[in-house]
């Protein structure tokens, strides 16, 4: 009699009737969590060799060390089950690392006891590889030219320490690169234009961020496309033969790259090395910035303005050795990048700023037929009446945006700032999501002493005074809308009523709005009947 084998999910679900491979794990907010426990499917596997020869790839097909929260894309990102290192022994995870396609070693630290020798691993079907600072070139060596098919490469050191701009070499052998990430690297350019050259026709995605620097070398001219043969007189006869045999007068250019990521440290990398980069990428459509000065703005946006016509998004991200920090006055290079975009062609833009002038709302304003995504976060409170004038004349003038969020910083926001805003998101007919986080809406005549006395008599407001917007039912306060329940988010701030039913009544009428976020409240809007 024929047999026709079950299908993955039905071995899955008859599997799981019999054996306890989920455990749950309560956290927050009364959310339960099911973790899944390979080491008891490991057991069961062994019963049948059906389910094992074909569950064993599958279980065995992503795996992080040590397991985190904060790795849990790994589950949903890769089509398989997450294994934790922890959770089988070393000698069994060595034994099946032949079947692991996506490694994750973000967190791997050598010295830790329930560390394994990453010599020992026989994994040759890798696509994806993240590597920490505890990865030596060694143990990465190995597992780089065993599998030359790698696709991405994300590899975080840090600078001041265990950071030799040699172990880049390790890279070499690859050629079918997809993704390249580099963070907190000290970066020779020789050996980067090497790495960028051999995967030229599948690289998509470049990343040097957290602290990398590129170093100052002078064997390399300028514009990534040659030797300068007057400064190899100062190089040993060895590195003269190692620069000439990366080089040889290549020109660098990768026509498949759409998104740069340039989170370096500026003071230390050499500025004109990094600008003339960027021309190597033709057809750049994100790129992903920090703090930049005028200065390195300007030489920036030139460059992209003569190299990148299809630039189309611009994030100006905090790097994360600056999550502590806020931009300071100065750094109003962003307005010449902006600048540097196709007018019309910049659909998405996410700024940090300290504040929002003048010249940076002309530069968005020419691209009023095409932006549709905006996100601000502002630091000033000297400025922050021109900030919000000058933002909600964007909002007035590009009319196409459908996303808009603001996120500030300073606790002097009154009701009468908000207010500015509000009249330019009433000229956005397709707006669909607004937030507004950050904002502690005090009154307008009240200052931040008195907000102090204010969280003292919050519990003795009435249901319906001004500031009890906790006490009364938000259904009575906004008809049309609803509080969604989310608990995995913080509430920061509440809103004052008066203020929050002034956003829907400014943002209500809009046909296409479906979303408001007032400091992490989210309102859904109802469906008219």
């Amino acid at each position: 009699m024929e047999t026709h084998p079950l299908s993955l999910p039905e071995i899955v679900l008859i599997v799981g009737k019999h054996i306890p491979l989920w455990v749950p794990r309560e956290q927050r907010y009364d959310v339960v969590v099911w973790l899944f426990k390979p080491k008891d499917l490991v057991a069961a596997l062994s019963v049948n060799r059906l389910f094992y020869t074909t569950l064993t790839p599958l279980l065995w097909n992503a795996c992080a060390y040590p397991y985190d929260r904060s790795q849990k894309y790994l589950s949903s990102s890769y089509r398989g089950t997450l294994c934790r290192f922890r959770d089988v022994a070393a000698d069994v995870f060595t034994k099946h690392s032949i079947h692991i396609r996506y490694l994750d070693l973000s967190r791997y630290e050598p010295h830790d006891l329930h560390s394994l020798n990453l010599l020992q691993l026989a994994c040759t079907r890798l696509r994806e590889l993240r590597l920490s600072h505890g990865v030596d070139a060694t143990n990465a060596g190995q597992l780089i030219r065993a599998n030359p098919g790698l696709q991405l490469v994300r590899w975080k050191r840090y600078i001041k320490f265990l950071n030799e701009p040699e172990d880049l070499r390790v890279l070499f052998p690859l050629r079918k690169l997809k993704y390249l990430g580099l963070k907190g690297w000290a970066i020779n350019p020789v050996y980067l234009h090497h790495i960028l050259h051999n995967n030229a026709d599948t690289l998509e995605e470049v990343e040097l961020g957290e602290w990398s620097i590129v170093l100052r070398t002078p064997h390399m001219n300028e514009q990534w496309n040659g030797l300068d043969p007057s400064s190899l007189v100062s190089l040993t006869d060895e590195e003269q033969a190692e620069a000439v045999e990366l080089i040889q007068g290549r020109s660098l250019l990768l026509p498949k790259v759409k998104t740069l990521h340039l989170l370096v440290k500026w003071s230390d990398t050499s500025r004109s090395t990094v600008c003339n980069l960027v021309r190597s990428f033709p057809a750049l459509e994100t790129l992903k910035i920090g703090f930049v000065d005028n200065e390195l703005g300007t030489r920036l946006g030139k460059n992209l303005k003569e190299t990148c016509p299809n630039l189309r998004s611009i994030l100006n991200m905090m790097p994360a050795f600056d999550s502590g920090r806020v931009p300071m006055p100065g750094y109003d290079g962003i307005s010449f990048i902006v600048g540097a975009c196709v007018p019309g062609n910049l659909v998405h833009l996410e700024l940090n700023r300290w504040e929002f002038d003048a010249k940076l709302a002309d530069a968005l304003i020419e691209h009023r037929d095409g932006l549709e995504i905006l996100d601000v976060s502002l630091s000033d409170y000297h400025h922050i009446v021109q900030s919000f004038e000058n933002v909600s004349r964007v909002l007035e003038k590009c009319t196409r945006i459908r996303e808009f969020s603001m996120y500030n910083d300073s606790r002097l926001c009154k009701e009468n700032h908000a207010s500015i805003l509000l009249k330019g998101l009433k000229a956005c007919r397709t707006l669909e999501w607004l937030t507004l986080v950050g904002f502690p809406f005090a009154g307008p005549d009240e200052s931040d002493n008195e907000a102090d006395d204010e969280e003292q008599g919050e519990l003795e407001t009435s249901p319906g005074s001004p500031g009890s917007s906790n006490l009364t039912p938000i259904f009575e306060l906004l008809p049309g809308w609803s509080r969604s329940e989310n608990k995995n988010r913080g509430d920061l701030v509440a809103p004052r009523d008066t203020l929050k039913i002034a956003v829907f009544e400014a943002v209500g009428a809009l046909p296409a709005i479906k979303t408001v976020d007032l400091n992490n409240q989210r309102f859904e809007k109802l469906p008219s009947v």
